[in-house]
Parts: structure tokens; C-alpha cells; sequence
């Protein structure tokens, strides 16, 4: 089980990580990126709906964690997790996933080359 404090401390690991981030503002970048993604039918892995995955900025994903962290358990009883799971593992793997995808999304943004052949490993010789 992942208690409350453990929850808190994640959060904040991944919030710290997120910070590290370049913060990608440049509109054409994010624009073209959500494009190009969007033609490959790119879904992040995540277990919870994040709407305009693509679209966030640094900020949106700092919110996200925040969000994640404060979910209720109704919230997260709405999204399918059954309440006798445990809630907070849930949670803290919903944010591991999300910073990671986020981080990629990062990358693709500044037109790295190794991960957009992981993009396309992934979604067009499949």
C-alpha cells in the first residue's frame, strides 16, 4: 500500500523532474508536434483521461499532478479504479506514466531525432 505521505513525496519528485524541463513555448512547435502526432493516432499509456494531452505546456503538467494527487475517491472510482485497490498506487503510476510521456512530448517539441524514432517505431511500422 501507498500511503498519503509517499503519495506526497512522488508527487513532488515528479514535480521537481517536470521543473528540470526546457518549457517548450514556441506555439508553432506545439502546434506542429500535436499535428504530426495526431496523424499517427498517438495515445499516451496513462490511467486517467488527460484531456489535450498534447497540447500542455509545463504548467498544465505541473496542474496535472496536483490534480492527480487531490482526486477523490469518487474521482477515481468514476475512472474505473475500484475502490478497494489501492487508491494511491493508482495515482503515483498514472503520474509515472504521465512524466514520462510529458518528457517525450518535451523532446519531440524540440525536434529530437532519436524520439521521433521511437514515435515511429512505435506507430508506423506497426
Amino acid at each position: 500500500m501507498v500511503s498519503d505521505d509517499q503519495l506526497r513525496a512522488k508527487a513532488l519528485s515528479l514535480k521537481k523532474s517536470l521543473n528540470r524541463l526546457e518549457d517548450i513555448t514556441d506555439s508553432d512547435a506545439i502546434q506542429e508536434t500535436a499535428q504530426e502526432l495526431e496523424e499517427l493516432h498517438f495515445n499516451p499509456t496513462l490511467l486517467f483521461n488527460v484531456e489535450k494531452f498534447l497540447y500542455l505546456s509545463r504548467q498544465d503538467a505541473l496542474a496535472e499532478i496536483d490534480r492527480v494527487t487531490e482526486m477523490t475517491d469518487e474521482k477515481i472510482i468514476a475512472v474505473g479504479i475500484k475502490l478497494g485497490a489501492d487508491v494511491n498506487k493508482a495515482k503515483c503510476d498514472h503520474m509515472a506514466l504521465f512524466v514520462y510521456h510529458f518528457k517525450l512530448l518535451t523532446r519531440l517539441r524540440k525536434d529530437d531525432p532519436e524520439a521521433w524514432d521511437e514515435i515511429h517505431e512505435l506507430y508506423e511500422d506497426d
